[in-house]
């Protein structure tokens, strides 16, 4: 069912409330069944901001490691995921398919289902694992 509702990820918000959730789903006509399956999705991986601080540090840590490369400082400041692996403990590899500019997991191959989220500034519990980008070494 995730397979027929991913497309919507990316249009939906991130929040706690699934009262907000749900409004902005009947919005987008999305039927129950997908809410559902979106709204547990959701709530696999959440996102939380940082401190300018902390930020400024992760900045200043990745201009030491990197200080010519943009590709490399985006290496490092990306945590690809995949939404549906996730839920299931499941450790994915990802295939970059340069001509759309996409990721796709190789273990669920599932269109849409992962997202490169870029870790500056950022908190993002995983199932309940919290990763964040360390300031030492990055």
């Amino acid at each position: 069912m995730l397979r027929e509702c991913m497309h919507h990820v990316a249009s939906l918000p991130f929040t706690d409330d699934f009262v907000v959730f749900e409004a902005s789903c009947r919005r987008r006509g999305i039927r129950s069944a997908h809410m559902q399956v979106l709204w547990s999705t959701f709530q696999a991986v959440r996102v939380y901001e940082l401190t300018g601080g902390i930020v400024r540090a992760q900045l200043h840590a990745i201009a030491h490691l990197s200080p010519v490369s943009s590709l490399k400082t985006k290496t490092i400041n990306s945590l690809l995921v995949c939404l549906y692996c996730c839920q299931f403990n499941i450790f994915p590899t990802f295939r970059y398919d340069i001509r759309q500019r996409t990721y796709t997991c190789n273990t669920c191959e599932i269109p849409g289902s992962t997202v490169e989220i870029n870790m500056i500034g950022r908190v993002v519990v995983i199932m309940n694992t919290p990763l964040v980008l360390s300031v030492p070494d990055c």
